[in-house]
């Protein structure tokens, strides 16, 4: 499992790490005011929404990126993206996710690859069908689906590599039982923002992940 850090963290490391010691001198280079720059670093692990004024955003991502201090695709950039999903994670269930030193993997448990395919092909396709209606008896396997499927699935795949909750198909050790392992996707399409296991806590938090992803997809489409 990568080191957890929340997006402030991050903010926090390359400004230090380019030698500004205050903040106020590093927003002097961002199209963003030094009060801006303060709120966001405080998005830092430890915290919780509580504290924070609001979430980082992509968009405060690319204003390092405007400036020139990061690349889209560095080892920064990289490092942002996966301070996103702890910072998503950590929103959603705030203190909780530091009870026992830190131990998150009590809230959450590492899910097998099929699963998570499963659950995004399902996830893709319902949101296919919201879109247009009329593709109700479209299979979810034509090239439209399976494409943006595949985008939606690396995408999510990534986020819960590195953030360490990713089984790989050979796996070993202590798992979760075959029984919860092999429950109904269906069961997490329809909780209501609840699960009773760490097994599907984590796939729950899949699909909020894929249902972000093909959201901005299909935007992007548009």
């Amino acid at each position: 499992m990568s080191i957890a850090e929340l997006p402030g963290d991050v903010l926090i490391a390359l400004r230090e790490s380019e030698g500004f010691t205050s903040y106020r001198e590093f927003a002097s280079t961002l199209p963003m005011d030094d009060s801006t720059l303060w709120r966001l670093e405080k998005v830092k692990w430890g915290t919780t929404p509580k504290k924070w004024s609001r979430r980082v955003e992509r968009r405060d991502v690319e204003a390092l990126v405007s400036s020139g201090w990061i690349k889209r695709g560095d080892a920064w950039w990289e490092r942002f993206r996966t301070a996103f999903s702890w910072q998503h994670i950590v929103y959603r269930y705030g203190e909780r996710v530091y009870e026992g030193s830190g131990e998150s993997l009590r809230l959450l448990e590492p899910v097998w690859e099929e699963h998570v395919l499963a659950l995004v092909e399902a996830t893709v396709h319902r949101h296919l069908l919201k879109s247009s209606p009329a593709s109700v008896d479209k299979d979810p396997s034509d090239d439209g689906s399976q494409a943006l499927a595949g985008k939606v699935y690396a995408e999510v795949m990534l986020r819960l590599s590195t953030t360490g909750f990713l089984l790989a198909r050979e796996a070993k050790g202590p798992i979760t039982p075959r029984f919860e392992r092999t429950r109904s996707l269906n069961e997490i399409l329809t909780l209501d923002q609840q699960a009773e296991s760490a097994y599907m806590r984590t796939l729950l938090l899949a699909m909020e992940w894929a249902q972000e992803v093909t959201e901005e997809a299909l935007d992007d489409e548009q």
